[in-house]
């Protein structure tokens, strides 16, 4: 399961290097004349939207549940027709404040771009740079709102090659205070953080095995879940990733392509298993299958929050990345963001706590996209 491993670290074999300028956009005309405002009470979700041009860009851009009307909160701005990325947003739990990843430049003599937590309001105001190591990546909130727990890059040998990566799980305050290590550093192994149990008291994240990266070999992953502290260690699912606990914390959705059931290309010569979506108890146990895709490859849920829906990115053959989303019992799955000509990519969704006030509610198939 290689897609997605450290996607913070490899943007820069994805996107040319540069001087990069994070900057809050609230243009709607830069994505389509077509696009309205979002209204303040209904359901929203943040997206990664990149346009593979020249040069590549990508911005943040905040949507409703059925992708019609959106707007761009986010947008790296690059310098001298330099292309430059943003990834991996994620709410705090009052819906107030978004956290992403940002390209903050180039390591002088490393093969991975240099990179940074950074925070916004929900109104585009207060954009602040939270860490400064040039090495993290893949942000989530606890669900008191005043830590965000991410993945650090670090090497364990030669910086220019591919498998001295290692990734431990840290913890810091929401004001850049009090960096802490949650999880050990060991090279070939990469933890990214799923998400914090509603309670705050566990925390799923994946771990990969990313040592036969070069050589076109599978990674082996899993899901594990562990007290916020890095404690009582355990192993819910092998052979899962992308973790997302449900709002009341009884389920998780994670995607797996344990099925073997249909292959996507990875590379111009690779290809691997699709991913399928999958939600099973707190504990690891009634796995159940949502999705039956041979032809695309699910990854990144993301829930509504009131359980009813989730939302998710899909990859097709080409590469192509779309956004969709499906009722939690596996029914009326539809696209509701995607390029037909494959130029924009759309991925990372993030649904926004606390919105809207009355429930949404499950889809109707009949009227479903």
């Amino acid at each position: 399961m290689r897609r997605r491993y450290l996607s913070w670290a490899v943007l820069g074999s994805v996107f040319i290097a540069g001087c990069v300028a994070v900057a809050v956009h609230k243009d709607t005309g830069a994505i389509g004349a077509a696009l309205a405002s979002l209204r303040p009470d209904e359901s929203q979700i943040a997206v990664v939207r990149s346009v593979t041009g020249n040069p590549p860009s990508s911005d943040i851009i905040v949507m409703d549940s059925s992708g019609r009307r959106r707007h761009i909160l986010v947008r790296a701005a690059g310098r001298r027709g330099v292309g430059v990325a943003v990834a991996s947003p994620a709410w705090s739990p009052d819906g107030h404040w978004l956290v992403f990843t940002g390209v903050a430049g180039r390591h002088a003599k490393r093969v991975e771009q240099s990179t940074d937590i950074f925070v916004v309001r929900a109104d585009g105001s207060g954009l602040r740079r939270l860490t400064r190591a040039g090495s993290a990546g893949e942000p989530v909130w606890s669900p008191d709102g005043r830590t965000i727990v991410f993945a650090e890059l670090t090497h364990v040998g030669n910086p220019n090659i591919v498998t001295s990566f290692a990734a431990p799980l840290m913890r810091v305050n929401r004001d850049g205070t009090d960096l802490r290590k949650l999880t050990s550093l060991v090279r070939g192994r990469v933890d990214r953080p799923g998400s914090f149990s509603p309670d705050g008291t566990r925390l799923v994240f994946t771990r990969s095995n990313v040592s036969a990266l070069a050589y076109a070999g599978r990674i082996e992953t899993s899901i594990e879940a562990m007290g916020v502290d890095g404690s009582g260690l355990r192993q819910l699912v092998a052979g899962g990733s992308d973790p997302a606990y449900s709002p009341d914390g009884r389920r998780i959705a994670f995607v797996t392509n344990r099925d073997h059931d249909g292959t996507i290309r990875t590379g111009e010569d690779e290809s691997e298993y699709a991913n399928e979506l999958y939600v099973m108890n707190a504990d690891g146990t009634g796995a159940d299958r949502l999705t039956h895709s041979s032809e695309l490859s699910e990854f990144e849920p993301t829930w509504s929050p009131d359980g009813t829906r989730i939302a998710y990115a899909r990859q097709a053959e080409g590469f192509t990345k779309t956004i969709a989303v499906i009722n939690a019992d596996g029914s009326c799955g539809h696209e509701i963001a995607g390029d037909p000509a494959g130029d924009v990519w759309f991925t990372e969704p993030s649904w926004r706590p606390g919105r809207p006030r009355v429930p949404e509610g499950a889809m109707n198939c009949s009227s479903a996209g």
